[in-house]
């Protein structure tokens, strides 16, 4: 096979079976799926954390306010992780597959 831009042999990668494709890609829509979640409940526990505190305190949401900001930010840095990880399992993955 020859590369369209330097007109070179290029060495074969190995092959993937579809299941493998398809598993590669459910384990991707897993994480980025997991993200969201993670980001909505951290801010819904947030929220109804504080607003139980404003219940008991006798205020007016505002630790409920603040604690919903709390989670979401949470939630976020959560997902940043996660697709830190997911980051570094594809390079692992394609280091593998380089000839060396």
């Amino acid at each position: 096979m020859l590369s369209r831009r330097t007109l070179e042999p290029v060495e074969p990668q190995e092959e993937t079976s579809a299941a493998e494709e398809w598993a590669r890609y459910g384990m991707t829509a897993g994480y980025v799926s997991a993200g969201g979640i993670q980001v909505v409940i951290g801010a819904l526990v947030g929220y109804f954390g504080g607003r139980w505190i404003d219940q008991k305190l006798g205020w007016n949401g505002v630790v409920a306010l603040g604690l919903a900001i709390v989670g979401f930010v949470a939630g976020l840095y959560q997902m940043w992780r996660t697709i830190q990880l997911l980051q570094k399992r594809t390079e692992r993955r394609t280091q593998k597959q380089k000839p060396k």
